[in-house]
C-alpha cells in the first residue's frame, strides 16, 4: 500500500536531533527565542498529513527554534504559490536557519524559496487537485469527484460490483501485514459471502524460512476451506501459533493439508527456490504461488490492498476505514455499510490489541 511516512531525511532528523539538542540546551535555557518561526504547511483535507511527527522532528533537529507554527493551505494559498510549493506537508524554514548546526543535516534536501528555505517531508498531497471522494469541486473545473477525469485512475473511482473482490497481500510474519489482517477480520466476518475476499502472499519473503513455510501453509488452508482458514488466522494473529494448536482449533484436515502443501511446493518450486540462493530476489527467497497476481498489480510489499482489481492506497487499517473502502466497491452497498465499526487501528505485530484512535493511528508501516 502507498504510505504517508516521512522520508529518510526525517528519520535521520529524529536520531541526529537528540545529539544536537544536548549541545544547544544551554542556549534554550537562556531564553534565546528571537528567531522567526518555522512554518509547517498542511491541508485539513489531507487524511495522511501527520504534522505532529514533522513538528517533533523539527524540534529535535532545531532545539533553539521552538517557534514552530502549523498553517493550513486554505489560508496560505498566496504563500504556497509564492514559494513554488507543489506537495504537502512541507516545512518552511527561515533563511537565517543556515546558522543553526542542525541545518547541516538537512541542507542537501532543502531548496531556496522566495522568503523561506523549503524542506520537503515526503508528503505527496497536491492541494490544487481534485480529492475524488469529498463531494467538492476542488479544482474548480465544474466536475466533482469521480466525474473529474483526473480521478479515473484513483481507487475510490473503481468499477462497482455486485460482489466486490478484496485481495489482501501480506507476508505472514510482517508486523504491518498482521496489523491490517487484524483490522480486516471483523470486516470479513461482517460482510461474509457478500464480498469475495482472499489473503494473498507477496512474491518474496523477508522473514526467513519460517515465513516461507507459514505462507505455504496458509495458502493451502485457505484454498481447502475458507471458514477453517478464518478460524486459523484468528488463532495465528494472537501469538503466531506458538502453542501449535491453531490447526486443531480451526478444524484443519491434516491429511488434506499435507497433500496440498506437497503438491503446491512441487508446482511452484517453493522449497527448491528457498534452498537455491541464485533464485532469490536480492536477500530474500521468492514465494511463487501468488506471484502472477502480485506482479500484475505491481505489489511491492506487505500490506497491499486490492479492491475490484485496483490497488487501494492509504485506506487506513482500522475495521471502520477498511469497511468504508470496501463499501465504495459495491453497486448497491448493503446494510453493513451503514454500521459503524471500530475506528481504532490494531497494533502492528501479534496480539489482538488496539493502537491509536482515529483509524489511521499506527498505520503507516510496511515490509518491503
Amino acid at each position: 500500500m502507498k504510505k504517508s511516512s516521512l522520508i529518510l531525511m526525517f528519520v535521520l532528523l529524529l536520531a541526529a536531533g537528540v545529539a544536537v539538542g544536548v549541545a544547544a540546551t544551554k542556549y534554550v535555557e537562556s531564553g534565546g527565542f528571537w528567531q522567526k518561526a518555522i512554518l509547517v504547511m498542511t491541508d485539513a483535507r489531507c487524511k495522511e498529513c501527520r504534522t505532529d511527527q514533522i513538528v517533533d522532528a523539527l524540534k529535535r533537529m532545531f532545539p533553539t527554534r521552538q517557534k514552530i507554527k502549523v498553517i493550513d493551505y486554505s489560508t496560505s494559498k498566496d504563500l504556497y504559490k509564492a514559494e513554488g510549493i507543489s506537495k504537502l506537508p512541507v516545512a518552511l524554514l527561515p533563511k537565517d536557519i543556515k546558522e543553526d548546526k542542525g541545518y547541516e543535516q538537512v541542507k542537501r534536501f532543502a531548496r531556496n524559496g522566495k522568503d523561506y528555505i523549503i524542506l520537503p517531508t515526503g508528503g505527496d498531497f497536491d492541494p490544487t487537485a481534485e480529492i475524488c471522494d469529498n463531494n467538492v469541486d476542488d479544482n474548480n473545473n465544474g466536475l466533482i469527484d469521480c466525474n473529474d477525469p483526473t480521478c479515473k485512475s484513483k481507487w475510490m473511482c473503481m468499477e462497482k460490483r455486485e460482489k466486490p473482490s478484496i485481495d489482501l497481500f501480506v507476508m505472514s510474519y510482517c508486523p504491518y501485514g498482521l496489523q491490517i489482517l487484524k483490522g480486516f477480520m471483523p470486516v470479513w466476518d461482517a460482510f461474509g459471502n457478500k464480498i469475495d475476499a482472499h489473503v494473498r502472499f507477496v512474491d518474496y519473503a523477508m522473514h526467513g524460512e519460517k515465513e516461507v513455510k507459514e505462507n505455504l501453509k496458509q495458502y493451502c488452508i485457505q484454498n481447502l476451506n475458507k471458514d477453517s482458514y478464518k478460524k486459523y488466522l484468528y488463532c495465528f494473529l494472537e501469538d503466531g501459533n506458538q502453542k501449535g494448536d491453531c490447526d486443531e482449533k480451526a478444524g484443519v484436515d491434516k491429511k488434506a493439508l499435507e497433500t496440498c502443501i506437497k503438491d503446491t511446493d512441487t508446482k511452484f518450486g517453493v522449497t527448491a527456490s528457498l534452498n537455491n540462493k541464485e533464485k532469490w530476489m536480492g536477500n530474500f527467497p521468492p514465494f511463487a504461488p501468488d506471484a502472477e497476481m502480485a506482479r500484475r498489480f505491481e505489489v511491492k510489499g506487505s500490506p497491499t490492498v486490492i479492491i475490484n482489481d485496483v490497488v487501494a492506497d492509504d485506506i487506513g487499517r482500522s475495521p471502520n476505514s477498511l469497511k468504508e473502502a470496501i463499501c465504495k466497491g459495491f453497486v448497491n452497498p448493503p446494510e453493513e455499510c451503514k454500521k459503524e465499526m471500530d475506528k481504532n487501528s490494531p497494533a502492528p505485530g501479534f496480539g489482538l490489541k488496539k493502537s491509536q484512535e482515529g483509524g489511521k493511528g499506527g498505520s503507516g508501516g510496511s515490509c518491503g
